[in-house]
């Protein structure tokens, strides 16, 4: 473990924002709506944080291309328009991201999300300018690839171990695992604990106010 990281990426579902919920209510109406077996909230807990298809391929084993097609047009139009399950980004990162900006900390975001919901995102909230990059799982292989984070490492010029990434699935931490950067995991998201322990990660803590504090002492 570094003790001093000038580097952080956040995933953003389940970690920057409050969306686990919805993201899970909206792949279950979109089974429904596609004609194929619900899965459980269990079930489509364990496969967010990766790319759409790469999902649908989990909880859809026997669908063909254009079940997942068809899948994937129904959870776009559920999750931005149908869904009515709140998703709030969580009480205090928007300070942090201000504080830590001015700080002269390099923020980064490397998500599952595509590209245009990403963006939806941060214009709603106005955040485009807290993060040096970003990088999208349309964009790069899905996680827990290390493209997306290697890739950041590169644009930004920094060394793995002065960057750390911060998610709250595996996926997040295998992709720094193999990007040789250090993982930070939270248990406000997918997955559990001693599921996120599997990874090893320098550290868990159960929220972002916890992650804020626990990096704090950390960032340059």
């Amino acid at each position: 473990m570094n003790n001093r990281y000038e580097l952080v990426i956040f995933d953003w579902d389940g970690t920057l924002m409050d969306s686990t919920a919805r993201i899970v209510s909206s792949l279950q109406q979109s089974a429904i709506s596609a004609g194929l077996k619900m899965p459980s909230e269990e079930e489509a807990k364990q496969v967010i944080g990766l790319g759409l298809y790469e999902g649908f391929a989990i909880l859809f084993p026997d669908a063909d291309k254009s079940d997942a097609d068809r899948v994937a047009g129904h959870y776009r139009q559920e999750f931005v328009h149908r869904n009515t399950t709140a998703h709030n980004l969580f009480s205090g990162v928007l300070k942090w991201l201000e504080d830590t900006r001015r700080d002269q900390v390099l923020i980064a975001i490397a998500t599952g999300k595509s590209r245009a919901g990403l963006d939806r995102e941060l214009t709603k909230h106005s955040m485009h300018h807290h993060f040096v990059t970003t990088r999208c799982a349309d964009e790069c292989f899905s996680k827990p690839h290390p493209q997306m984070i290697i890739e950041i490492l590169n644009e930004t010029g920094m060394d793995p171990e002065q960057a750390i990434m911060v998610g709250n699935t595996t996926f997040d931490l295998d992709m720094a695992a193999s990007a040789r950067v250090d993982g930070l995991g939270l248990t406000q998201g997918a997955h559990s604990k001693e599921k996120l322990l599997q990874s090893r990660p320098v550290a868990i803590v159960d929220s972002f106010s916890d992650a804020a504090e626990w990096l704090n002492e950390r960032v340059v």
